[in-house]
């Protein structure tokens, strides 16, 4: 399982959950923001293990729990990490709870970038 964090911005569109899951995979919580380059829509996931950044369109954002193994997954297929190592991490991350993002140095973090 993996824990989906968004910030304030996405709170009504990826509405949190109080349950207290711990992600299990390798890269854990993954935290999310709406950030806007040149007039375009971007989400900007982080995540809290590896501070390892992403950035997608902000299209279909209410689908991004579910296609979140898949985003993760073609990021380290270009980061040439093993393919193991790629379909361990995408089947801990086939359950996905979205809770309220609680750590503020990672936020700070996506606030560098």
């Amino acid at each position: 399982m993996v824990v989906l964090r968004p910030t304030r911005k996405l709170g009504s569109v990826l509405p949190t959950s109080d349950a207290l899951g711990v992600s299990t995979g390798s890269l854990g919580d993954w935290y999310v923001n709406r950030v806007v380059v040149d007039h375009q829509p971007l989400l900007l996931l982080v995540s809290a293990a590896s501070l390892l950044p992403i950035v997608v369109r902000a299209t279909k954002v209410r689908d991004l729990p579910a296609r979140l193994p898949e985003v993760v997954a073609f990021r380290l297929v270009r980061l040439r990490i093993a393919a193991s190592l790629i379909e361990s991490e995408r089947r801990e991350m086939m359950a996905v709870q979205i809770a309220t993002a609680n750590d503020r140095s990672v936020i700070g973090m996506m606030v560098d970038f």
